[in-house]
């Protein structure tokens, strides 16, 4: 069974239909990376699947559990992340500029049993060297880089089964990135 099965998704925003048709399964352990050109539809699909498009028909599946229409919340409950581009298309930052690093990932982790919380903080912080020498630094205060760096690394922070990165590494240095 594919981690992720979408069949016949048409979604968009309000009255302006974006997707039409769309099939894609993935599977577990599968990287997989949407290509195209600006305006294709790369974004919604993605916020189709995390719940934040308007679905108006077709199925969208993780682990056989149909998920079309449902609240972000409850998507992100059965095991979908999502970082979003920043800026995004709803004028939020992907990050909180008040909290400092470490805050910012505490926060990501909200209902994770503190202890789990704890061993992936020290995960994610050994992924990210720079994070951890920054993690008293408020989120305002980080180059464009490092907040990219800071909403990948809350987006691992609940240890997802499907985590969606929209532009993963716009703002992040040659070397970052690669």
């Amino acid at each position: 069974m594919p981690l992720l099965k979408i069949s016949g998704l048409d979604a968009g925003y309000g009255k302006f239909h974006v997707l039409n048709g769309v099939l894609l399964e993935i599977e577990r352990g599968e990287v997989a990376v949407l290509l195209g050109p600006n305006g294709a539809g790369k974004s919604t699909l993605l916020n189709a699947v995390a719940g934040l498009a308007t679905i108006y028909n077709g199925v969208i599946e993780v682990d056989g559990r149909n998920i079309a229409g449902r609240s972000p919340s409850e998507i992100q409950k059965v095991g979908v992340g999502y970082v979003m581009q920043s800026p995004n298309n709803f004028g939020t930052p992907n990050i909180f500029p008040e909290l400092t690093v470490r805050e910012n990932l505490v926060a990501a982790a909200a209902g994770v049993r503190p202890e789990e919380a704890e061993r992936t903080l020290k995960e994610v912080l050994e992924l990210f060297p720079k994070l951890k020498e920054l993690q008293n630094r408020k989120g305002k205060f980080l180059s464009g880089g490092e907040r990219q760096m800071l909403a990948i690394s809350m987006g691992l922070m609940k240890k997802p089964k499907l985590l969606m990165l929209d532009e993963p590494t716009a703002g992040l240095a040659p070397k970052v990135a690669s």
